[in-house]
């Protein structure tokens, strides 16, 4: 290989979340120094300790179903397809309309309009 290929590291929003709770417990005494074990990029590490969110975090509030509202879906789906009853897509984006009518009509507000919900 050429110089001029980088290497790829592999970490997840876990090691990132261990190296913070590492770094602040005293248990290393640079930013760089903590970032080496758990295979972070330093200047990934530096920005994401000091306030900067995940990109997925980031997405979170565009979203037309909360993570928590996604999660409940899928153990709807997941209960259903166990049981012997096919979820059809049809069926998925009903309950999915249904959880986020829920939201709205639980908080009191009112959307000024939906945004359509999709089979994917």
């Amino acid at each position: 290989m050429h110089g001029n290929t980088r290497e790829r590291h592999v970490y997840t929003e876990f090691d990132i979340l261990a190296a913070t709770t590492a770094y602040k417990s005293k248990e290393f005494t640079s930013v760089r120094a903590c970032a080496n074990p758990f295979s972070i990029p330093f200047a990934t590490f530096h920005v994401r300790l000091y306030g900067t969110t995940s990109p997925s975090h980031v997405k979170e509030p565009m979203q037309i179903l909360s993570v928590p509202e996604e999660k409940i879906l899928v153990r709807w789906t997941t209960y259903l397809t166990r049981t012997g009853f096919p979820a059809s897509p049809a069926l998925v984006v009903q309950m999915a309309g249904e959880s986020r009518s829920n939201r709205y009509w639980l908080s009191k507000t009112t959307p000024h309009s939906y945004r359509p919900i999709s089979k994917s």
